[in-house]
């Protein structure tokens, strides 16, 4: 297996995210979310943030993907 789970797992959640935006009634729960995540400490940013950059950036540089 070339790819981890991690790969389809953060893809299945930013479908999710963006899907969950279009609906309605689930419109104010997604913004007070982002609201909430806004006051998070520094420490949670920079781990969500490197949890996906390991998860797509430096998984595809590993592949050579990237011609440098």
């Amino acid at each position: 297996m070339d790819s981890s789970w991690k790969d389809e797992a953060w893809t299945i959640f930013f479908i999710m995210i963006i899907g969950a935006s279009f609906i309605k009634p689930l419109q104010p729960i997604m913004k007070d979310g982002f609201v909430f995540l806004n006051t998070a400490p520094d420490f949670i940013k920079y781990g969500i943030l490197a949890s996906i950059a390991a998860s797509f950036g430096l998984c595809a540089l590993s592949h050579d993907k990237f011609p440098f």
